[in-house]
């Protein structure tokens, strides 16, 4: 195998991609949302596919979620049926909002307190498990952990893999 790096850029530096990689991730907002939205795939809250600003919204039928609305609908080239088809979703639109560097967990946090269903929120339990690769998170979530204390859980192993991964980095 070769390994050919990038000239002219730095880790770190923003980059444009010439193409959407999905269909559900139009513009480099909802690639930078992505990493903290998709949780939300385990829920019962939209993120806005079945709209033409998937992955920069998040809301559900109720308005306890928030003022913006939007009704997700199919479109054609997204999903067909997306989460709450044709009914008015409540929530927020962060299509204007700075995104966080990488994961943040505070927006499901806050939408998981907004909720009020404890551990019913994760429609999907075993698959949000399976995108942070265990049940920790789930659980201090439900046990009311702020993202601080659940980041110092995993600050350790975090640390283990970035000195694994140290003699792989090109740049």
């Amino acid at each position: 195998m070769t390994v050919i790096p990038v000239k002219n850029w730095k880790h770190g530096e923003p980059y444009h991609l010439p193409i959407k990689p999905s269909p559900n991730l139009p513009n480099d907002q909802a690639i930078a949302l992505y990493p903290s939205l998709c949780l939300f795939e385990a829920t019962d809250i939209s993120v806005g596919r079945g709209t033409t600003f998937p992955f920069q919204v998040l809301g559900a039928p109720n308005k306890k979620y928030g003022t913006f609305v939007f009704v997700p609908v199919a479109l054609p080239g997204f999903d067909k049926h997306p989460l709450h088809q044709d009914k008015e979703c409540y929530g927020l639109d962060l299509r204007e909002t700075t995104p966080p560097k990488g994961l943040s967990l505070s927006y499901f946090i806050d939408m998981y307190k907004i909720s009020k269903k404890k551990d019913a929120f994760f429609k999907r339990s075993h698959w949000f498990d399976l995108l942070l690769g265990n049940k920790t998170v789930r659980l201090d979530i439900i046990a009311g952990k702020s993202e601080t204390e659940i980041r110092k859980g995993w600050e350790k192993e975090l640390e283990e893999y970035k000195a694994i991964r140290s003699k792989y980095i090109l740049y």
